[in-house]
């Protein structure tokens, strides 16, 4: 082929934004743009060199911008190949939608992204104690389910009793016994009592003891810590970051277990806060100037994002490097660690940066369930009816008016509703069919979410024991009476 002059260039340019061209065309037009963009211009005009190279450049990339157009728009021809390309394509995007939701790896990406979508594993109590002294759990926090009179208290011997520091209780199943430490939790002026950790003092005041239902704990050499009565999210699993509140004025025993990346702020130059004149002087460093915080995202801080973090739960400093599986900081940044983690509201301390209510991390839930002695998946579904026996009697199980079964002495039972029609009428009896229980509940009386949780329940005190009936939470208190009417534990 002969070299195209302007004129024959720019035909061919409007040609090919007319219709498509042939291969040679293709060929003619991508050299004819090469010659003309190395032509030699006369010396005696001083300005062309610059404008001929500006012009060229221009031209070479419309060219390769006409040339890769039919490619990138053409319509995908049919035929074997093409089926094979598609399917090629399609690939990556059907192995992201199968990703496992069921387990975690143990330090995910920071991109990743956290989903959780199964039932948390749930130990009964004779599965707890089996953890106590195991090196494999000790420092580990696990959720059980605790039947009444499981978990009782002890007499308190003088001096200790005067002084309260009788602050456990004991864990006794198949005649086993473990001590259950009963710790503190953030309280408010008006109803804790200062306690000072080496930050400074904060109000505090003692868990209330555990009775029946659903908590979490901490795994000991030989005794076990009580962290309090648990909230799960939708279908019994972790709560979303997004979806837990809490009241400012009003820190409670409830901790909630929470899906989501633990991080820190940058360090910064804070000035020394004007509550540490004060005598006594308040905790000035677990809220204040940054710290850890939990977040929906695994966003890596850079320097720039202050300290506080949009949508995050603000926990107490130091909770990334005691909590976060395989902590790592390096200058001003930390690599976030995604895990389930027990945080309990710590309501609004007198030194803090940021709003409340602030956030007490109290665990990390072990993802590694392969080595939990004989400890179900999942725990009973929602709408299973609970009867905790704490009485000495065998007592016998209606539903509509069916007999479901019977609930023995000092265990749990659970009772699945679902095969009997809604709303379920249940009836308690003892062996000689004296009613104790009556009630009536159906699925949308429970709910569990990250804000609390409800349902139905019903409680009987007796001098033999105490017999709780539920579907959702228990019923925490109130104390037992003090008398109780004559032969109230018979048959």
């Amino acid at each position: 082929m002969s070299d195209m002059n302007d004129d024959e260039l720019r035909a061919a340019l409007s040609r090919r934004a007319s219709a498509p061209l042939t291969e040679d065309q293709r060929n003619d037009v991508m050299r004819a743009s090469r010659v003309r963009a190395l032509e030699a211009k006369p010396a005696r005009r001083a300005v062309w060199p610059r404008l001929a190279g500006l012009v060229a450049a221009t031209a070479a990339v419309l060219v390769l911008v006409l040339v890769a157009l039919p490619i990138v728009l053409s319509p995908p021809v049919a035929g074997p190949s093409n089926t094979a390309g598609a399917q090629a394509t399609s690939a990556p995007a059907t192995a992201a939608a199968a990703l496992p939701t069921a387990s975690i790896s143990p330090l995910p990406s920071p991109t990743s992204v956290p989903s959780f979508s199964f039932a948390l594993p749930v130990s009964s109590s004779q599965q707890l104690w089996q953890l106590v002294g195991d090196p494999d759990w000790v420092g580990k926090a696990v959720l059980a389910e605790i039947g009444a009179g499981e978990i009782r208290p002890i007499e308190c011997p003088e001096p200790a009793a005067s002084a309260g520091s009788c602050n456990f209780e004991m864990l006794t199943v198949g005649g086993k016994s473990y001590r259950v430490n009963i710790g503190v939790r953030d309280a408010t002026a008006d109803d804790g009592v200062q306690q000072n950790d080496g930050n400074g003092y904060r109000w505090v005041k003692t868990l209330q003891s555990p009775f029946v239902g659903l908590y979490a704990f901490t795994i000991g050499q030989d005794d076990l810590e009580y962290l309090g009565p648990v909230i799960l999210g939708p279908e019994d699993g972790p709560a979303e970051v997004a979806s837990v509140h809490g009241n400012p004025s009003d820190p409670t025993d409830s901790v909630f277990a929470v899906s989501g990346w633990l991080t820190t702020t940058p360090p910064a130059p804070c000035a020394f806060p004007e509550e540490g004149l004060q005598s006594p002087m308040p905790d000035i460093s677990s809220y204040y100037c940054g710290g850890s915080w939990l977040t929906a995202d695994a966003t890596t801080s850079d320097g720039s994002s202050g300290l506080t973090i949009d949508g995050g739960l603000h926990v107490q400093g130091g909770a990334y490097e005691e909590f976060a599986q395989a902590p790592q900081s390096s200058g001003l940044t930390s690599e976030p660690r995604l895990g389930i983690y027990l945080i309990r509201n710590a309501g609004c301390p007198e030194v803090v940066t940021g709003d409340c209510p602030v956030w007490r991390l109290v665990g990390r839930l072990d993802q590694d369930v392969s080595t939990r002695p004989s400890i179900a998946p999942t725990p009973w579904p929602a709408t299973f009816l609970r009867v905790s026996n704490g009485t000495t009697l065998a007592l016998s199980v209606f539903i509509n008016g069916q007999a479901l079964g019977t609930a023995p002495s000092d265990v749990v039972s659970g009772f699945d509703p679902t095969g009997y029609v809604s709303p379920w009428h249940v009836t308690i009896t003892t062996e000689s069919g004296r009613e104790l229980v009556d009630m009536t509940y159906q699925a949308s009386d429970i709910s569990n979410s990250g804000s609390g949780s409800s349902g139905v329940a019903q409680r009987v005190d007796l001098s033999c024991g105490r017999l709780d009936v539920y579907a959702g939470p228990p019923l925490l208190g109130p104390a037992p009476p003090s008398s109780f009417p004559p032969n109230d534990c018979d048959p």
